[in-house]
């Protein structure tokens, strides 16, 4: 299943590949680079978060700023204002506390307690402050026994939405005791103390002064200060942390307000206030949202951007790699005339160079090889030329052979020594013997570095050896069909290591070796079979033809010399003239029988061009002018050469029943192929027979039935059409594979 799938997705195309890679690293950098961004757009959004509590903060500090004011305020009013127990303010005293409260401002009530705490004058006056009735602010009775200001949260008896900034300060008298307090209630709320700023701060940005239960005192919201947000759950958990701090806040659904951060900032004088900042998420977040979204931006055209980038550039660098493609493609079917141009200096220029130089290698090694098959078809000792010296260049050897067993008696002897004496054709050796007997024998190669130390492996004496004064001595096997043959052998005067690669190039050049020798060996052994097929054919037409007709001649030299004896003299005329005919026809079928035998098959010499060479003959002969209709050149055909031999013969015995029987004006052979099927027809116009009354009556058969087995020896299909007054026929149909296949020793031996 994983082997399918990778099959799926694995690109086929190199060029899809390297893009897909390429796109595959740019997206791990992009999601390595979206997580740093994401951290970063994290840390933005904390400190976005954070400026909302630095906001807080610096609105808290005004806050405390204006209580701390205030608080000075009335502790310098305190220095000037002496009580004396038990005596009223004096007209200067109220007149002086009168301006103070104009100092201070419309938005507090102050209020002068004596030491019991009752009240003894306030301006404005205010239901909850009685003259005479005790105070129940808290920081009152904590000023009269502590003797410090103090500042504290109060809110009216009974309505819990009147909430004030409670300050107080000691009334001492002459002697420095507390004698009194100097207290003013401050509304938070009122728009004459201007805690904070009217409207909004920012973009959407509001601030509250609120309490430690989340009641608003004042803000800039423009709501009325005496609501209780919709903040009273979350503000005293901050209010209770003491500390700045913020908190999301998510809305109920159907909640008119979106999400908003909050951010708190305690004050500093009055514990449990604090100023609280809200903003939309949205707003707070606007700038890490449009990096994000300048982010995304970027990472898909920097994507699409590298991508089409790759994409360009490798087209540019597979371009030269479908060159090298074609190129190895064009090796592989054989083609190496083409050169390989690369002009680049990079690794692929190099590639490009080196398959160039493969390329001449592999057509000077097809050449040689080529030659060395035209040699094994022409000479054989040539061959062994050739591989002795090509040994001794590759290994760089002073000396090189080459031994062959002999077919009669099995002994070997040298048959080329090159950078030796001529004394080595004096060794015979038996199987077994010295070093060509001892690698036969064992068909494995023999590598000696120096001969005159010991060793644990070769023959005991090598009169080659002893003969050329050798030291080290490399020799690999010839085989064919599994049997060795003879010996390829180099060799130093003088100790020499022989490389791993050397022992390899010396065996792979006696493998092509060995199989040149036995292709001129085979070769002539077909040689010399077609010669004795040849003599069985002459002999065979000499008894048939010429026998017959010579038998003939001499009965009707016996009808004349008798007619002769008896005076019958027109009797005998026409007896000579009917030998006159008889010898007209043995004369032509002599000169046909030698224009056969001149039209020969061999390297160099195919099917069409001796047939082409044998119908000018014919023709010039016979006076039927006869058409050749065939593929251009001898390779179209690929037909080993028993199959060419024998179809040669086909159509020249046609061709002689034409010139014989037929009285034909007009003959022609036409080759045909196609889907590895070759078909030959060799046709005429003449008077034709029936072949149904040659088949049955036995007589004449034109020579039908040679030719039929001539045919099926190559693996062919024999056939004739024929009628009278319609001409004649004759078909070999049969499949090239199959020859190929069954004669490929022929083939091999043909050069083809």
């Amino acid at each position: 299943m994983s082997r399918q799938l990778r099959t799926i997705l694995e690109p086929r195309s190199l060029a899809a590949r390297i893009v897909a890679s390429v796109a595959l690293g740019l997206a791990l950098l992009l999601l390595l680079f979206s997580a740093v961004a994401l951290w970063t757009i994290q840390e933005s959004a904390k400190a976005a978060y954070r400026e909302r509590v630095t906001l807080a903060q610096a609105l808290a500090s005004r806050v405390d700023d204006v209580l701390r004011y205030a608080l000075l305020t009335l502790e310098h009013a305190a220095v000037d204002l002496t009580l004396d127990t038990g005596r009223p303010l004096s007209q200067a005293q109220r007149e002086h506390l009168a301006d103070l409260h104009h100092q201070v401002g419309s938005f507090a009530v102050l209020s002068v307690a004596d030491a019991a705490g009752a009240v003894i004058w306030s301006e404005p006056s205010r239901s909850d402050i009685a003259l005479g009735k005790p105070l129940e602010h808290l920081p009152v009775q904590e000023v009269l026994d502590g003797g410090k200001p103090r500042i504290a949260e109060f809110q009216l008896p009974g309505d819990e939405r009147q909430v004030f900034a409670c300050l107080a300060v000691p009334l001492r008298d002459a002697h420095g005791r507390v004698v009194g307090v100097l207290m003013a209630d401050m509304a938070p709320g009122h728009s004459g103390l201007n805690l904070l700023p009217s409207g909004a701060v920012g973009d959407g940005v509001y601030a509250q002064l609120v309490n430690a239960s989340g009641q608003v005192l004042a803000g800039t919201r423009g709501l009325d200060p005496h609501i209780v947000a919709e903040h009273r759950v979350l503000v005293p958990e901050l209010a209770s942390a003491a500390a700045p701090g913020y908190r999301v806040h998510e809305p109920p659904p159907g909640a008119p307000f979106p999400s908003h951060v909050v951010a708190y900032a305690p004050l500093a004088l009055l514990p449990g206030w604090g100023v609280a900042v809200e903003q939309p998420v949205d707003a707070v977040l606007a700038l890490p949202y449009r990096l994000q979204e300048r982010l995304a931006l970027f990472g898909l055209a920097a994507l699409l951007l590298v991508t089409t980038v790759a994409w360009l550039d490798v087209r540019r660098v597979v371009r030269p790699l479908n060159q090298l493609t074609a190129a190895a493609g064009r090796f592989a079917a054989g083609q190496f005339d083409e050169p390989l141009r690369l002009d680049r200096a990079d690794e692929l220029g190099i590639l490009a160079h080196a398959f160039d130089t493969m390329r001449q290698r592999l057509r000077a090694s097809l050449a040689e090889v080529a030659e060395w098959n035209r040699s094994a078809l022409l000479d054989p000792e040539r061959v062994i030329a050739l591989v002795v010296q090509k040994a001794r260049d590759l290994v760089g050897a002073d000396v090189a052979g080459l031994s062959l067993v002999e077919e009669s008696g099995g002994d070997l002897t040298w048959r080329l020594l090159v950078g030796g004496t001529d004394r080595f054709r004096q060794i015979r050796l038996r199987p077994g013997e010295g070093v060509a007997g001892y690698v036969v024998q064992t068909a494995r190669p023999l590598v000696v570095i120096d001969w005159a130390q010991p060793r644990a492996d070769g023959p005991a004496t090598a009169p080659i050896v002893d003969l050329e004064r050798l030291r080290a001595v490399l020799a690999v096997p010839l085989q064919s069909g599994g049997r060795a043959f003879g010996v390829l052998m180099v060799a130093h005067r003088r100790p020499t290591p022989f490389p791993g690669d050397q022992v390899a190039l010396l065996a792979s050049l006696a493998d092509q070796a060995a199989v040149a020798l036995e292709n001129a060996r085979l070769y002539a052994k077909v040689q010399y079979l077609a010669v004795l097929e040849e003599r069985e054919r002459i002999a065979r037409e000499m008894h048939d033809g010429l026998g017959q007709v010579l038998g003939y001649v001499n009965t009707k030299t016996m009808a004349v010399a008798r007619l002769l004896e008896t005076g019958r003299l027109d009797e005998a005329r026409e007896q000579v003239a009917q030998l006159e005919a008889a010898a007209k026809e043995v004369y032509a079928d002599v000169r046909e029988g030698v224009l056969s035998l001149r039209t020969s098959l061999g390297p160099g010499h195919g099917l069409l061009a001796a047939l082409r060479e044998y119908l000018e003959g014919f023709e010039q002969q016979s006076g039927i002018p006869t058409g050749l209709e065939a593929p251009d050149g001898d390779a179209a055909l690929r037909l080993p050469l028993a199959a060419e031999l024998q179809l040669l013969r086909i159509i020249q015995e046609a061709l002689t029943n034409v010139r014989k029987h037929a009285r034909a004006s007009h003959a022609a052979v036409r080759f045909g192929v196609g889907d590895g099927v070759l078909q030959i027809v060799v046709e005429d116009n003449g008077q034709g027979f029936d072949p149904e009354r040659v088949g049955r009556e036995g007589w004449p058969r034109f020579g039908l039935q040679t030719m039929r087995e001539r045919a099926e020896a190559i693996s062919g299909v024999f056939a004739v059409e024929s009628r009278l007054g319609e001409g004649t026929r004759i078909r070999v149909t049969m499949l090239q594979a199959q020859q190929e296949a069954a004669d490929g020793a022929d083939a091999r031996l043909a050069g083809r």
